[in-house]
């Protein structure tokens, strides 16, 4: 599938934190990828929206109004939190920097994003985005929205192969 980003394996301390956000998700953990997520400049960031709790309206909004390449769909986990992993959507530019209009824009001490780790599961690039959201609006009577979510990703089979049924077990 296009759409779905290459993986690779990850190292000892890195596979095990993989582990952990793929079995707290249910996600396929070969699918998942940690990535590092770049500076907003303050011209990119007057264009973003940034209503807060609404991750997945906010990254394809601005994606669309900064010419970004994708909306990345993931996971993020925060030490400033106690370690809740949520499941998240953020932008890919066409230079292949990522940026999170969602979290980046709040000050310092709340939920910066200097105290996330992200980890990647599958990218849409923006020309195929509406479509696919169609696509999933047949299949998901439910869906009601503007903007794709896990829960739409999750109930399709086209995108079966990134989620698991059950946990994986983590050693401690």
């Amino acid at each position: 599938m296009q759409d779905i980003l290459d993986r690779t394996q990850m190292t000892s301390k890195l596979g095990k934190d993989v582990i952990q956000v793929a079995s707290a998700l249910c996600i396929n953990r070969d699918k998942l990828m940690p990535i590092r997520m770049h500076s907003l400049t303050a011209a990119v960031l007057k264009e973003c929206t940034r209503t807060p709790s609404e991750g997945y309206n906010n990254a394809i909004i601005s994606a669309l109004r900064i010419g970004a390449a994708s909306v990345v769909f993931g996971a993020i986990k925060s030490p400033a939190l106690n370690g809740v992993i949520i499941e998240h959507a953020w932008v890919k530019l066409q230079t292949g920097q990522y940026l999170d209009p969602t979290y980046q824009h709040k000050p310092e001490g709340q939920y910066s994003m200097i105290n996330f780790t992200y980890y990647a599961l599958i990218e849409i690039r923006v020309e195929n985005y509406m479509s696919l959201l169609q696509e999933l609006k047949v299949r998901c009577q439910t869906l009601n929205s503007n903007a794709i979510n896990f829960m739409h990703l999750r109930g399709s089979d086209r995108f079966s192969e990134l989620f698991t049924h059950q946990p994986l077990h983590v050693d401690s």
